[in-house]
């Protein structure tokens, strides 16, 4: 089974996902959940706390982290946060778990838990639901945090406060895929390999929820090996070729991180020079940047596509950058990816052409030691199934044991057979 790994190229869609850069994303209310990038050491991350808002900045505050490691085992650390907000966590174990807790003028604030990531960082915000004892009454909760990190909703302006987010909704025509969207198409030796980081905006003024059955995302036909990627949302997998989202989404207006779908799978090439892919858009699609190594030599057919400036990835190589056009709701995304190597056909046609070889030379050497109509049919019978035998090889690959046996056996017995036979005999 393969595993997923990030490629450079996968890595750059992950840093520029959603248009956030760390820049935008200090500039925005922060949900409790971490963003994964790629300007902060491997094995770093910082926690940015506010009073209300990140204009006003809770200095002097404890964050306390609990890690814990693969074993199970666990450990704290501590900073204090410094004048911008910041309280730095360095030289943190990759793959251990990492969970924050502060308390800010008596309200005690808490993170999701995540893995240190093996590439980059993470930053987190949490913010309090007041900006101290003048602005108190003015804050409203932001459920974007789970209920444990507070902050007020989009602002007309820093002094005035919307109001307060209405109820949930589970209704999913309240949502969409948006343009902020990409996909990542590369060539593997017998697969396409495609990885895609949908982002999904909720045009509501409610927090969509779909209850435990989820929020079906479907696959092309044909995905295999699919895997959540890591810096997401929360994803289940079913039979089907489909994800499942469970994870609450928030208004667009209100802010915080939008919820993005990364996920990753594997599409059998056929020995053809091109694939269809075929992915069912439920929630439609506003637009979406599609990605492409140089390197893999692959091109594209889809409707309305567009090219834009190549971008090199975080190794220097070239990607090829695209703009797919708008699905409607319920439509299909359909992507034909060309210049596939053809090497199994090449196979296929040989492997016909030496049965067809083999059938001949035997067909000839009963004729030659004039072998009457009674030989003749158990030779045929024997033949016969050695065709069968050299074609389940083909589809089962050359190396599989049982049948290779099989093979020699029925050689051995046609050889046999025909020196048991004396030369213009008839049966």
């Amino acid at each position: 089974m393969r595993r997923w790994l990030c490629s450079p190229g996968w890595a750059a869609l992950l840093l520029s996902a959603a248009s956030f850069s760390a820049q935008d994303a200090d500039e925005q209310a922060m949900a409790a959940r971490p963003l994964m990038v790629g300007d902060l050491p491997v094995g770093t991350v910082t926690v940015r706390v506010g009073r209300g808002s990140l204009s006003n900045a809770a200095v002097g505050v404890k964050v306390e982290v609990t890690l814990t490691a693969p074993d199970g085992t666990s450990s704290k650390r501590t900073e204090d946060t410094k004048a911008d907000g910041r309280a730095t966590f360095s030289g943190l174990p990759v793959g251990a778990k990492f969970h924050a807790e502060v308390v800010v003028d008596g309200e005690r604030l808490q993170t999701a838990s995540f893995p240190i990531p093996e590439q980059g960082g993470a930053r987190l915000m949490l913010l309090s639901s007041s900006e101290g004892e003048d602005r108190g009454e003015e804050a409203t909760t932001n459920p974007h945090v789970g209920g444990h990190g507070h902050g007020n909703p989009a602002e007309a302006s820093v002094d005035a406060l919307a109001e307060p987010l209405s109820g949930h909704t589970s209704d999913p025509s309240v949502l969409k895929v948006s343009s902020s969207s990409k996909l990542f198409i590369d060539l593997r030796e017998d697969a396409l390999a495609v990885m895609e980081n949908l982002v999904l905006e909720n045009t509501s003024d409610k927090i969509f929820s779909a209850g435990q059955t989820g929020l079906a995302i479907p696959l092309p036909a044909g995905a295999n090996n699919i895997g959540a990627l890591e810096g997401g949302a929360h994803l289940g997998m079913q039979e089907g070729a489909s994800m499942f989202l469970r994870e609450a989404i928030p208004p667009a207006a209100a802010p915080g991180i939008p919820v993005q779908a990364r996920f990753g799978f594997f599409v059998p090439t056929t020995g053809e020079g091109s694939i269809t892919l075929r992915q069912p858009m439920p929630l439609g699609l506003d637009t979406a940047l599609i990605m492409v190594p140089e390197r893999s030599h692959l091109t594209l057919s889809v409707p309305g596509l567009q090219a834009v400036a190549p971008q090199a990835d975080d190794e220097g190589a070239q990607l090829h950058i695209f703009q797919l056009a708008a699905v409607p709701r319920n439509g299909v995304l359909t992507i034909t990816v060309s210049g596939l190597p053809t090497r199994g056909r090449l196979g296929k046609t040989v492997a016909t052409a030496l049965v067809a070889a083999l059938l001949l030379a035997v067909l000839l050497g009963l004729r030659r030691h004039g072998v009457g109509a009674r030989s003749d049919n158990g030779r045929a019978k024997l033949f016969a199934e050695l065709v069968e035998v050299e074609r389940a090889r083909r589809a089962a690959g050359a190396d599989d044991a049982p049948l290779a046996k099989r093979r020699a056996e029925l050689v051995s017995a046609i050889e046999a057979a025909d020196a048991a036979t004396p030369a213009g005999k008839s049966g």
